[in-house]
């Protein structure tokens, strides 16, 4: 999957072959004896950039979003249109909610 920053909001990473302009993420889920997710950059040209960080899926970053919606359930709305990424959870939440 991959989550672009909105357009206007570069930023920089560093890897192998030095600096590089950043454009994105690139998460990727790898199942070996620990589930894995990888994050990599996507730089300027649309690519992923030669940088990658393992994070095993169990303490994985994303989830801290998870709770953010958690502990902010009645002010879900407010939190809208900050990143498309954050939009498609919460309208997930929502629609569990009413179910």
């Amino acid at each position: 999957m991959i989550i672009e920053f909105p357009k206007g909001n570069e930023t920089t990473s560093f890897g192998r072959n030095g600096t590089m302009r950043t454009i994105g993420l690139e998460v990727s889920y790898l199942n070996f004896n620990v589930r894995i997710t990888s994050l990599s950059p996507i730089t300027s040209k649309g690519q992923p950039g030669r940088c990658r960080i393992e994070i095993p899926t169990e303490a994985c970053p994303f989830k801290a979003l998870d709770a953010l919606i958690e502990s902010q359930k009645k002010n879900l709305p407010t939190l809208m249109g900050i990143h498309p990424l954050l939009d498609k959870l919460i309208a997930e939440k929502l629609t569990k909610e009413k179910s």
